[in-house]
This record gives structure tokens, sequence and C-alpha cells, in this order.
């Protein structure tokens, strides 16, 4: 019953019946590296106004993380991620019709950088002998740096939620492969990533 009740309260539900099903890994501290494509969504560039004429919205993501396995199916992980850049242009009308580089608009470029740090709850569960899911749900601090036009960057940090879902497969008792989808959530950021997790 106590193992029970701290996986609902440092986890939630959807976690909890994740963590509490068979399995059996080592427990002990691992250190992880990941890299794959990161997609910037609706919101996560300031530049709300004016009208958006183009955009890049994916780019590279890669991280670092050190974690501790306090039971089979439980473990804690902290770690930075870098979710590269999204660049957008936009126009204001004037009067007439508005097109790029038409004297009556005003054009203005920008980009948005985003990285994180993290602390996250990782609950597991295995499918096959070498293959397991995971799910993660945890915190971040985003760093967000804007610049639109010639002004110098502006610098937002804010806390956001973290949350993603993986499979993981065990080469050896020492290492796995992992793919996963994570997302940031008020921010409205997400990746898809390859990594690799080494335990010791």
């Amino acid at each position: 019953m106590r193992r029970v009740l701290s996986c609902i309260a440092s986890s939630g539900i959807a976690l909890c019946a994740i963590a509490l099903s068979a399995g059996a890994e080592e427990t002990g501290w691992f250190v992880s590296g990941s890299v794959g494509q990161s997609r910037f969504g609706n919101g996560s560039d300031t530049g709300s106004s004016g009208l958006l004429v183009s955009s890049k919205t994916h780019d590279v993501q890669a991280g670092a993380a050190l974690g501790y396995r306090f039971s089979p199916n439980v473990s804690l992980e902290g770690g930075y991620a870098s979710f590269g850049k999204a660049t957008f242009t936009r126009v204001f009308p004037g009067v007439g019709t508005c097109v790029v580089n038409n004297p009556q608009c005003a054009t203005v470029s920008g980009e948005t950088k985003i990285t994180a740090a993290h602390l996250s709850l990782l609950a597991s569960a295995p499918l096959t002998d070498g293959w397991s899911i995971y799910g993660r749900a945890g915190a971040a601090r985003v760093d967000r740096d804007v610049t639109i036009g010639s002004a110098g960057p502006s610098k937002e940090k804010k806390t956001d939620g973290l949350f993603g879902v993986g499979a993981a497969f065990r080469f050896s008792p020492q290492a796995a492969g992992t793919l996963e989808w994570q997302k940031l959530t008020d921010i409205n950021v997400q990746a898809i990533n390859v990594g690799v997790r080494l335990s010791f």
C-alpha cells in the first residue's frame, strides 16, 4: 500500500499504472544522451501580430541527462536539452496589397531559440526480453531567446511542464537504446529523439 500511495503522489495515476507492472532492471545511476528533431508549434515564437509569410519550425534537438533508478520501474532524471531554433518572417499591412518587399508593408524577420534544464520522473514497464516502454512527467526551466529584426535578443525564463513517452531496448545489462517523444506544454515545442542510456 505504501508503494501505491507513493507512486500516485509523485507521478500521477497514469504513470503509476505503468510503474507498478512487473519488470526487473537493476537499481543505480545512469547517464544518457540523445539527438533528434524538434518542432515548434503555434505560439512558440513571439511574432503573434502581422501576417506570417514564411517560417522554419523544425530543427535539431540534443540533450544529456543523469539519473538514478530507485526500483526496477521508477527512476528520477535530471538533464539539459537544446531544442534548436525556429525562424519566421511577418509583414504588417500598409495601404493596398501587402506582400513581401512591398514598400507599403513593414517586413520583420526573427528567430526563437529554446533550451531547457529539466527534472523528470520516469516509469517503465517491460514488454518482451530486452524491450520496455516508459513514460515521463516532470518540469523544465526554459530559456527562450527571441530576436526580432535588428533588435538584440529578448530573453525569457519560465517553468514549463515536460511530458514524454518512449521505448527502450537493452543491448546488455549496462547499455540500452531509446526512442522517445517529448513535449514542453506551454511553450508548445515537441521533439522525437533517439538516444543511448548507460548504467553504472
